[in-house]
Parts: structure tokens; sequence; C-alpha cells
């Protein structure tokens, strides 16, 4: 299954993402790719565990790497605690 969305982020940056899932659980966990964009990796995995009847806890881990070399991780840096806190919020 492919993904596309447009994205705009609290950096203003806008771009146009082509996501895979890569693995699929059903009521359990997936995870998707990145597969077309200016990030070297982009892969969230979703899981999803049962707490109760009516309670569900979703768990979120993402992992996430720049391109452009030593540029890149000079920009992950940068960028990390913006996309936790996009992502915590």
């Amino acid at each position: 299954m492919n993904i596309d969305l447009r994205v705009t982020t609290g950096l203003y940056l806008k771009t146009h993402w082509h996501s895979k899932i890569m693995s699929f659980d059903e009521f359990h966990e997936f995870s998707d790719e990145v597969q077309q964009s200016r990030l070297l990796k982009w892969t969230p995995r979703h899981s999803f565990n049962k707490v109760s009847d009516t309670e569900t806890r979703v768990i979120d881990e993402l992992e996430f790497r720049f391109g452009y070399w030593l540029i890149g991780r000079l920009i992950d840096r940068l960028v990390y605690p913006k996309v936790e806190q996009i992502l915590l919020s």
C-alpha cells in the first residue's frame, strides 16, 4: 500500500511525501517508510495496545535522518527538538 501526503511543518517547509507500508500486523502495529523525499530516512512504527474494552494505547516510534552527508547531520541536531515537540503535542 502506498500513501501520498503533502506536508507543511512548523518550519515552513513544504514537501510531498510518498510513503509505503512496510509491515502490517492487523490490530497490533504497522510501519511505513518515506520513499521519495529530501530525507534520507523517515520510518515511523505505530503500535496499538489494548488497555481495556474501550481504550487503546498508541505508541509511535520514529527513526529519521536527513541526507546531504555532514550538513544533514547538523540539520538532524537542529530539527530533532522541533520534530519531537510536534510529535509530542
